[in-house]
């Protein structure tokens, strides 16, 4: 089945007659418990503003017209070869292909998230500045876009309890309350910044790197409005379904500087280190740095970025999966795409590392910044690693898969505040975890759904909770 028959529809409708019953039926998705397949009707929505209206003769589309239109998206899903377990079987490429196509609509933002980017992108330092990179491709500083992008957020999920209460558009109320506190000319460059419309679309689908050009296979993509969450339509900002938000939340500073920059993902490498140090000390853990590790073991660039307590080693990557590698994850291509981060973090430097140690057995923590929703270690094993781990004759002995873990910085700090409020060590989580998902009823496909049995609530982290004031200096 192909995506044409769809296009060719959308050409013979008019733009509105579409886009009404559409944002409709996601403001019902959203609002129901049930929100399967929410990211069919946002398709269905960019496909509207790339095609509607092209034909010669234009008609007007009935709510029955796109609920059929949303059959065939549904359908154009289930008949591709993703599902076909036989070859992929489901927790195999399958269940990776969805993860990166459901998964991310379940992150969720939170108060750790603005002081954690604060923290990242205003406060800590390296070589290259960030907050002028931004804020001269912007026109806004960090600052005042973690203070706008958290007050919509407030508004979107807690906005009920200041009766501010959500109903798909931005009122105009507030809108004039936000041009007055952050001045018109502040406030229009942010909405500009995370708007799309009708007129815009092209633009931005011709400027946009990250974008899956094969329509085919855009039913399994993260939809652009995570990254443009305020849709212009008949002289309103909507938003489409606020769950869209807590991506922008989490991950928009990130993605906008990692396709504007070329030398923010080096930069932020190097933060992360820093930022990671923080957790450590924290919870007074005994560490050495990458400096220290060279000088003592004299590993040169081999080094990995700290080893804790002598025998955990963590490295520190600024990666995530690429939009084509999330939807295409065939053993070779995630081999050829993470040769250079994670096959080496673990090949190279910590088992170059554990050579060098005086201890039976080692534990390895790769931090990302995001969530790479490739499944837990022995999943990568099995689809690339192993591979690449048998060309170099090498031992792990003392770094067995089951005792390396992968997460993402957010799930750090999670994993920082379980040692400070339950009072268990790092390695004893460590060893929680290797022993719940060696057993199949109990085994988790990314390390953070283990921390949920340790109920957090809130962070009590001190340099997060320093950086949730984000000390805006207003010059207008």
């Amino acid at each position: 089945m192909s995506f044409k028959p769809i296009r060719n529809k959308l050409r013979k409708y008019t733009f509105d007659s579409l886009v009404d019953p559409i944002l409709k039926i996601l403001r019902d998705q959203e609002s129901s418990n049930n929100k399967y397949a929410f990211w069919h009707s946002l398709l269905l929505l960019r496909w509207t503003l790339e095609f509607s209206g092209q034909a010669i003769k234009t008609k007007d589309a009935s709510y029955q017209d796109v609920a059929k239109l949303l059959t065939k998206v549904s359908d154009l899903e289930k008949n591709h070869e993703t599902f076909d377990f036989k070859k992929n079987g489901w927790f195999g490429k399958t269940f990776i292909i969805l993860s990166h196509q459901q998964f991310k609509y379940q992150e969720t933002a939170f108060w750790d998230s603005f002081a954690r980017q604060n923290i990242l992108f205003n406060e800590l330092e390296h070589k290259h500045n960030i907050r002028k990179s931004f804020e001269d491709k912007t026109g806004i500083s960090i600052s005042i876009f973690l203070e706008l992008t958290r007050f919509f957020w407030i508004y979107l999920f807690h906005g009920d309890k200041a009766n501010l209460k959500f109903y798909g558009t931005i009122p105009e109320n507030l809108i004039s309350s936000l041009k007055k506190e952050f001045s018109k000319s502040i406030f229009d460059k942010y909405v500009d910044l995370l708007s799309i419309s009708r007129e815009s679309i092209s633009s931005f689908l011709e400027n946009d790197t990250r974008l899956i050009r094969n329509y085919d296979l855009q039913v399994f993509e993260t939809s652009i409005f995570t990254r443009k969450p305020f849709l212009l339509y008949n002289n309103k900002i909507h938003i489409p379904h606020k769950d869209l938000f807590n991506q922008t939340c989490n991950h928009f500073i990130y993605d906008y500087l990692k396709n504007r920059d070329p030398v923010f993902p080096e930069e932020l490498g190097n933060r992360m280190e820093k930022y990671i140090q923080k957790g450590l000390d924290e919870i007074s853990l005994k560490s050495l740095n990458g400096k220290e590790i060279k000088s003592l073991f004299g590993l040169n660039d081999k080094s990995p970025d700290f080893l804790v307590n002598d025998n955990i080693i963590i490295e520190a990557k600024a990666i995530e999966v690429k939009p084509y590698v999330g939807i295409n994850p065939t053993d070779d291509i995630l081999g050829n795409e993470f040769k250079k981060n994670l096959v080496k973090a673990y090949t190279q430097q910590m088992l170059t590392l554990t050579r060098k140690l005086k201890v039976e057995k080692c534990w390895g923590i790769i931090i990302t910044y995001k969530n790479l929703y490739l499944g837990n270690s022995a999943d990568i094993w099995d689809q690339f690693l192993k591979k690449e781990f048998e060309k170099l004759n090498i031992s792990n002995e003392k770094l067995p898969i089951d005792h390396l873990f992968i997460m993402d910085l957010q799930t750090w700090d999670k994993t920082m505040q379980v040692v400070k409020s339950n009072g268990i060590s790092l390695e004893r989580i460590l060893e929680k975890v290797k022993h719940a998902d060696a057993e199949s009823q109990s085994r988790k496909f990314s390390f953070h759904m283990h921390l949920e049995e340790y109920e957090i609530q809130n962070y009590n982290l001190t340099y997060l909770n320093s950086a949730k004031k984000l000390n805006i200096k207003k010059s207008f």
